[in-house]
């Protein structure tokens, strides 16, 4: 049996060895890239600006180059 992608990330956000500085962030990527069908880089934005300690320290998530 295939587990889906978002069963896999809390599998390996349970690893005891496997830390993670904000593990509901990633939990609601997997989320965000199975249900949305959004790239994981895009679906990971999303959940930082979802996270409100993330948004409340950067204000904006983003991935444009300032120049």
């Amino acid at each position: 049996m295939l587990l889906s992608f978002s069963a896999a990330m809390r599998s390996l956000i349970a690893f005891d060895s496997i830390m993670s500085v904000a593990p509901a962030v990633l939990l609601r990527t997997g989320e965000v890239y199975e249900v949305d069908r959004i790239d994981f880089a895009e679906a990971y934005l999303v959940a930082c600006c979802d996270s409100k300690a993330t948004h409340a320290a950067t204000g904006v998530a983003s991935f444009e180059i300032a120049r």
